[in-house]
């Protein structure tokens, strides 16, 4: 165990440490009371008037073991007397705890990590000096300090967001508490030690173990420190010094053993991204250097660490000709992702987590900016608009949040980490980017990161600064959407008085139909136009706060597209005529993320019942020939809801013949093979347009060919994959297609292969193709994947994801995950089972809405981040239900039309309205 006595470098500590806390003050009328044992825990917020001022730790980490120990000291000030200090701490075995040197008890109170610490006598105000000396179990569930395996090796790592770094030492675990932490690490003497800082000294100890010390880190939170042990491999690079920074910046890059190769991509994309990223902030790198470090099993895609970033496999590795063609995009963006969070979050920290957006959503929205600098041809920002539209999707929800939502609770700071604090946001400052202007709004970022360096930040603060750089006040447009939850609906019409134009605008909140929420909504909404004016496009942007307002134009229009380049967050609709004239004469003036704005366009109004299913599915044809890949592969996502809940019988044919028609032609275009330096947009038409032949419309031909080719891969003869048998991103759905396709001896032989493997996307290959079959006993087997020894925490959810997601198998699934909720709760643990109930989102019936309810319904008293997930998901089945009821006739009678029986052949596509 180290050493209980430490020495902290830093003055103030020193004194603390050296003349203990200031004697306390006589009793006196002014000095409030003394905090004592009657209060109650406080399960949000710690109460005022206790902070650190510094932590100094030392831990014993051996990934061989069963436990990990440590002592600490923690340099505190409080502004009143005290009896009583509330801190955290959670599965810590505390065997001393003292203040200046008097002993104190140590309690964990709550289940959540509160601990109480009742003082031998009342101190304060004044500075004190709190030591402790504990040892706990490894985490089981990806939080704290905790274990991962691969290839026989143990790797031990911790990961602290939101509130885990209460599992690894006593600690004020809130993200205003931004302290300097000293840190000693001691491990095995072959593994690589790894914390925020550059080690300062190293030393051989007893039984083949190290120590390392770390030098102090600027002042950090809790939840962005890092400690690492295990037998990583590694390969160094460095930053070249710039007109920003003097020094070269060390980066290493760790990856589990034998696997350095697969760190190349990353490596060599981290050095121009960190460049763009020190060139937009106006300021070097907030720390001395930084760390990539890949953890076998990982929850998360990557935690922004100061200085020490970790990340899951998929999200640093790539390995060419092996890995999905999408990972690069993984890679890319999680480095730019997580490295802008060096500035922002973790130089510039939030308060508390109801500010959770300001990291996050900035994060998402300049990596795709600065990837999309990087290399153009991944097309990062195409991805961010589709996430953003995601987003849209939940946020239509009655059951939505707001993005900047009160945290009352652990649950509440769960539940806001998801796709709206992420792609909601991204998309809001892509929007007010665009309205503000780029250099003024980069402008305002540059102020309010450099005026609260190392410090704490705030919505208001950050809109200060970015009004401040505009010239204008931004903060009631902002606050607008972040403040209250919904989609705008902006219902534009054109109106011409002789050369002059005008567009009139209205707006309200956009609902899909069944919705029991209000459109009784404002916004102030940044409405940007785009719109023909003789042989030219032009623009015109303006601020609509009022339910209804107007836009003047430079002339009367040929043509309008109500959200130029996509960036608005809202949804549009247009008069009849006004929508005919973009179809006819605008549609081939329009950018990508325009013509993918008309066709999500048509899709919310089929969702809210003011366009019906048969007019959509008339523009189906004409949009998937686009020219644009991205473009063409959108209509899937209409053309797969009408087979699976509008179509019936006969109609159900039709449409996956519909499907047919406007995809077989793509994918015998493409192919089964990559083709070199084609376009990203063209790559994802290919594995979306087969992928939609397989599993949705299930043509047989192509269905015959992805089962060969997944048998060729699967290559069960031999001892490993055949990579030459199938492109990487088709690879999992011809894997799963041999396994629907196959016997029990193809399955078996799959299976055995899991052991074979630590790749966690091949893994996750396996585990998906297995979890694709359609054999009831198989379906059993792979199901209890889920709770097989076998599967990393961060695989075991991907088998009931899997099956609930082939309508075939739905029913099996869900009949196997309410027989097995007990053992699911225990394996996937408390984060992993509040997300879960939206497994449940696939069903469009009432019955299941009830079966979900009382499935999911009494868990969420010990688990509270359940009851929004399960909210949102019994909205959505009660959406869908009323969307069936609204439009099934009218897919319907558009398919019997299409496909009437006398018609002989297969009509060609001809050119539809959108």
């Amino acid at each position: 165990m180290p050493s209980r006595r430490l020495v902290f470098g830093l003055s103030f500590l020193l004194a603390c440490s050296t003349t203990g806390s200031r004697p306390a003050a006589p009793p006196s009328a002014t000095l409030p009371p003394a905090v004592s044992d009657d209060a109650q825990p406080p399960l949000g917020k710690l109460p005022a008037g206790v902070r650190p001022l510094g932590y100094a730790l030392a831990l014993e980490i051996d990934p061989t073991k069963e436990r990990f120990s440590g002592t600490g000291e923690i340099a505190i000030e409080l502004d009143s007397p005290h009896s009583v200090i509330w801190l955290h701490g959670a599965d810590l075995h505390v065997t001393s705890a003292s203040v200046d040197g008097a002993d104190a008890a140590y309690a964990q109170v709550d289940p959540g990590g509160v601990a109480k610490l009742t003082l031998p006598r009342t101190i304060g105000p004044g500075k004190a000096t709190l030591r402790f000396i504990w040892d706990a179990p490894y985490n089981q569930h990806l939080r704290g300090v905790y274990l991962a395996r691969a290839d026989g090796r143990a790797y031990a790592s911790t990961h602290f967001e939101e509130i885990s770094a209460r599992y690894a030492f006593p600690c004020f675990d809130e993200p205003r508490f931004k302290t300097p932490f000293e840190v000693t690490l001691t491990g095995p003497a072959s593994d690589v030690i790894v914390s925020n800082t550059l080690g300062v000294d190293e030393k051989l100890a007893a039984n083949g173990m190290k120590t390392l010390r770390f030098g102090a880190t600027q002042p950090l939170p809790t939840y962005l420190v890092l400690f690492a042990v295990g037998p990583w491999d590694e390969v160094r690079v460095e930053a070249p010094p710039n007109e920003l920074r003097a020094k070269a910046l060390p980066m290493r890059f760790f990856a589990p053993k034998g696997r350095a190769k697969e760190l190349s991509f990353g490596a060599q994309a981290a050095v121009p991204i960190l460049a763009l990223l020190e060139k937009y902030f106006a300021s070097p790198m907030p720390y001395e250097k930084l760390d990539h470090l890949v953890i076998p099993d990982f929850e998360q895609g990557a935690m922004e660490n100061a200085g020490a970033i970790t990340y899951r496999e998929t999200f640093l590795l790539y390995n060419e000709g092996i890995s999905h063609p999408d990972l690069k995009n993984n890679v890319a963006d999680t480095l730019a992702h997580e490295i802008s969070h060096q500035w922002f979050g973790d130089s510039v920290t939030m308060r508390w987590w109801d500010e959770i957006w300001l990291n996050e959503s900035f994060a998402s929205w300049l990596a795709a900016r600065i990837v999309d600098q990087w290399d153009p041809s991944l097309d990062d920002t195409t991805v961010l608009f589709n996430r953003a539209n995601g987003a849209m999707s939940t946020d239509s929800l009655r059951t939505a949040r707001k993005i900047r939502q009160k945290i009352e609770s652990p649950g509440d700071i769960q539940n806001a980490f998801d796709g709206l604090t992420y792609w909601k946001g991204g998309a809001l400052l892509t929007m007010f980017e665009r309205y503000i202007g780029p250099d003024a709004f980069r402008a305002g970022i540059r102020s309010y990161v450099a005026a609260h360096k190392n410090g704490l930040g705030s919505t208001d603060e950050l809109l200060e600064a970015v009004g401040r750089a505009a010239g204008r006040d931004v903060k009631a447009a902002f606050r607008s959407f972040i403040d209250q939850e919904g989609v705008p609906l902006v219902e534009v019409k054109t109106s011409c008085d002789g050369s002059r134009g005008r567009l009139e605008l209205s707006q309200s909140r956009y609902l899909p139909l069944g919705s029991e929420a209000s459109r009784d909504r404002i916004w102030h909404v940044p409405v940007c136009a785009r719109y023909g004016l003789g042989t030219e496009a032009r623009e015109s942007c303006s601020l609509l706060t009022e339910a209804h307002g107007s836009m003047d134009l430079d002339g009367c229009p040929s043509w309008v597209m109500p959200n130029a380049s996509g960036t608005g967050y809202y949804r549009w609709s247009l008069a009849p005529a006004d929508l005919a004239r973009l179809r006819d004469d605008g549609y081939t003036s329009l950018d990508v993320r325009e013509r993918l704005s008309l066709s999500r366009a048509l899709l919310a109004a089929v969702r809210s019942g003011t366009l019906p299913v048969a007019d959509a599915l008339a523009a189906m044809p004409y949009l998937s020939r686009d020219p644009s890949g991205e473009v063409a592969k959108d209509p899937i996502g209409l053309l797969g809801f009408v087979i699976q809940y509008l179509a019936t019988g006969t109609e159900r044919d039709a449409a996956r013949r519909f499907g047919g028609e406007l995809y077989l032609p793509v994918a015998d275009r493409l192919g089964w093979d990559a083709k070199p330096g084609e376009s990203s947009g063209n790559r994802r038409l290919r594995d979306a347009a087969i992928g939609f032949l397989v599993d949705v419309a299930e043509e047989p031909r192509v269905t015959a060919e992805g089962a060969k080719r997944g048998r060729a891969y699967a290559a069960l003869g031999g001892q490993s994959f055949d990579d030459k048998a199938v492109a990487p991103g088709l690879a999992g759905l011809a894997l799963a297609t041999a396994v629907r396709e196959g016997d029990a001896a193809f399955f078996r032989g799959l299976d055995a292969r899991l052991a074979k493997s630590d790749d966690e996307a091949i893994r996750a290959r396996i585990i998906g193709a297995l979890s694709s079959t359609r054999d009831p006993i198989l379906a059993e087997k792979a199901l209890g994947l889920a709770l097989d020894p076998r599967l990393r925490e961060n695989e075991r959810a991907i088998p009931p994801y899997v099956m609930f997601s082939d309508p075939a198998m739905r029913e099996t699934a869900w009949k196997w995950t309410r027989g097995h909720l007990d053992q699911l709760s225990s394996a996937f643990g408390e984060r992993g089972m509040a997300t879960f109930p939206g497994v449940g989102s696939v069903f469009c019936d009432s019955a299941h809405a009830e079966e979900l309810k009382s499935a999911f319904g009494p868990r969420a008293g010990a688990n509270p981040a359940i009851k929004r997930v399960l909210a949102n998901t019994v909205e959505r089945v009660s959406l869908c239900i009323a969307q069936a009821e609204a439009q099934a006739q009218s897919a319907q009678d558009f398919l019997r039309k299409r496909f009437a029986p006398a018609r002989t052949g297969t009509r060609p596509p001809g050119r539809a309205a959108p």
